[in-house]
């Protein structure tokens, strides 16, 4: 995306033709008018000289941003603002207030005023936005606080307000009522954020985690209500406006993770099930991943590898000569069940002569799993328990 620079608010103005000087207007303490720009009144329509108050020349919010600047301390400021003009659409402007002596100085740029090529190019911006949002599968949110966030309060203090300011969704994207299930013909903008993200413990703690985290947070885990009232597991990016010691809003994704835990707790139950099949079972078992080293084994295998045995060793390093490793791989692949023999010493293992097959699991991982048997002719005493024969 090209960097576009919106103009500087010089005294002087520029040079340039693309970027016209600011549009100019002094007042007084007061509000009253003691100087003005012709070009601004004009655009404004209003006779040049006739407007005497700030109420009177410019739109009620602007004249409201002025007297906010006027009632405060601050010696200059710069915001983003909308203009409203009458018998056109509002004007996107930076508005630069200086305070000299007795009178505030007011230079107002309009940024779609600067050029055809810049309010073209704004425009395109604009749109590519909408379409990346508008037909992302993830869910994008924005909100926006009307009462914002003072972060100067204690911790808690600043917690509360998360949930209790007004505030309001400033844009969500068609994923969002997707994923919180929204009858067909409502719009996500006209309910209140509280009946979706509601104000509990787990919730609580995630906004803690984010206001820790200087209000940039990723992978944070809420609870969530779908329209319906039924909970939703959720995971949430955050980032946030701060302006002045004031979270004005807040934006991120959003992602459904019910579903994705379920698995994984599911998962994780059929792993403890298996390693109690495994361990039960009186022949050796070795489990070996993709980067050839060993994930499990069974005690029956590490009585036949011996007690020194460690997991995420290579199968070489556990006495398996390299061609059996090949072996045993191209026999999975290959799906053939003729088996290979392998020798052990006697040392440290229970030695002999052991046959061995092997398969691969099925899925991407492709875990290699081998299963033994000691080959007749060559039994040996298992060792009871406490070592004794």
């Amino acid at each position: 995306m090209p960097n576009i620079t919106p103009p500087l608010l010089s005294r002087s103005g520029s040079t340039d033709p693309a970027y016209p000087a600011a549009l100019v207007l002094v007042v007084d303490l007061q509000g009253g008018i003691l100087g003005a720009d012709e070009r601004l009144c004009r655009l404004m329509e209003q006779p040049v000289g006739s407007a005497r108050t700030l109420e009177v020349l410019l739109p009620d919010e602007t004249a409201r941003l002025v007297r906010d600047f006027i009632a405060g301390g601050a010696q200059s400021e710069i915001v983003q603002h909308s203009l409203a003009v009458p018998g056109r659409p509002a004007i996107p402007a930076m508005i630069g207030m200086a305070r000299q002596a007795a009178q505030i100085e007011l230079r107002i740029a309009l940024l779609a005023e600067l050029s055809d090529a810049y309010a073209a190019e704004m425009i395109a911006q604009a749109e590519i936005l909408s379409a990346m949002l508008g037909t992302a599968p993830e869910a994008f949110w924005c909100i926006e606080y009307q009462e914002p966030i003072d972060l100067d309060l204690t911790e808690d203090s600043v917690i509360d307000q998360f949930f209790r300011n007004a505030r309001c969704w400033r844009a969500c994207n068609p994923a969002m009522a997707r994923l919180y299930q929204l009858p067909h013909g409502v719009d996500f903008h006209d309910q209140p954020v509280s009946r979706y993200f509601p104000e509990t413990p787990v919730n609580r703690a995630m906004v803690r985690d984010l206001v820790r985290a200087d209000y940039a947070l990723d992978g944070a885990v809420a609870i969530d209500h779908r329209h319906d009232g039924s909970e939703i597991l959720v995971v949430n990016s955050f980032r946030a406006k701060v302006e002045n010691g004031y979270l004005l809003r807040m934006w991120g994704t959003v992602r459904d993770i019910s579903l994705e835990r379920a698995r994984e707790d599911n998962l994780a139950s059929q792993a403890s099930e298996m390693v109690g099949i495994l361990t039960a079972l009186p022949d050796p078992v070795i489990v070996v991943g993709q980067d050839d080293g060993i994930l499990a084994v069974n005690p029956a295998a590490e009585r036949m590898l011996g007690a020194g045995l460690q997991r995420g060793w290579s199968l070489e390093a556990a006495g398996f000569p390299a061609e059996t490793v090949r072996r045993l791989r191209e026999m999975a692949v290959l799906g053939q069940g003729d088996g290979v023999e392998l020798q052990l010493p006697c040392p440290q293992s229970e030695g002999g002569v052991w046959l061995l097959h092997s398969a691969l699991t099925e899925g991407a991982e492709g875990w290699l799993v081998i299963s033994a048997w000691r080959q007749p002719g060559h039994a040996k005493p298992l060792r009871r328990a406490g070592g004794a024969r």
